[in-house]
């Protein structure tokens, strides 16, 4: 959801956090900001920040941490029925993390950082029905950094400070063909890849999978 307060700036907020967070049983806040700047006729910049907080509180575990995305996108529209982007996603996580874990408390903190690179080209067919091709790849990570406290007894403190690290070094990547239908105010956009899933908007994957994914997006525009 968002609204825009100029014709460059956007305000919003993500929905689906709202709704995910408390199955897994917390809550999350988050909102976006965006900017767009003209560049000549045929070019337009964007930057969009979507920072987003997690806190999850079981009997199990909680932890809570903050995810912020920022993306830095180009769009080059040569002519009527052709548009190009390219659009770069930094993404920053950082997190606690306090586990029960056979009676014994453990408290830690984690730290990733990512840049992925999306490409897309979308060919106008009619009025209401575009084609697209997409592709994104995780061109740059870090290793996941942790730093964790355990307090073993009353003498004894144990302290870990590591790295954690695949032995896949292997990129997440997909890529996707779809059409985006339009419809007056009502944008509708259906796809299919192949690759590792990427969470819209926000960036994050992972490596566990890797093969059809979906590229789903509604929304209405006014």
């Amino acid at each position: 959801m968002g609204y825009g307060i100029t014709d460059w700036l956007t305000v919003g907020l993500m929905p689906p956090p709202w709704v995910i967070a408390p199955i897994l049983g917390g809550v999350s806040i988050n909102f976006s900001v965006k900017g767009g700047i003209p560049i000549g006729r045929f070019v337009n910049l964007a930057l969009e920040i979507n920072p987003l907080w997690l806190n999850i509180d079981t009997e199990d575990t909680q932890v809570h941490g903050v995810v912020l995305p920022v993306n830095l996108a180009a769009s080059v529209h040569p002519a009527e029925r052709q548009n190009y982007s390219l659009a770069m996603r930094y993404v920053s996580v950082e997190g606690v993390n306090n586990t029960d874990l056979e009676n014994q408390e453990i408290a830690g903190t984690a730290l990733t950082r990512c840049l992925q690179v999306i490409a897309q080209a979308q060919y106008q067919l009619t009025r209401v029905i575009a084609l697209y091709a997409q592709g994104s790849l995780q061109v740059w990570e870090e290793e996941l950094q942790v730093e964790g406290e355990s307090q073993l007894d009353d003498q004894t403190t144990v302290e870990v400070d590591g790295e954690a690290s695949s032995t896949d070094n292997s990129r997440p990547w997909n890529v996707a063909l779809g059409a985006h239908f339009r419809w007056s105010a009502v944008n509708l956009r259906v796809g299919v890849g192949y690759g590792n899933f990427f969470v819209p908007r926000i960036g994050l994957t992972a490596r566990l999978y890797t093969g059809v994914v979906p590229d789903f997006d509604f929304y209405v525009r006014f």
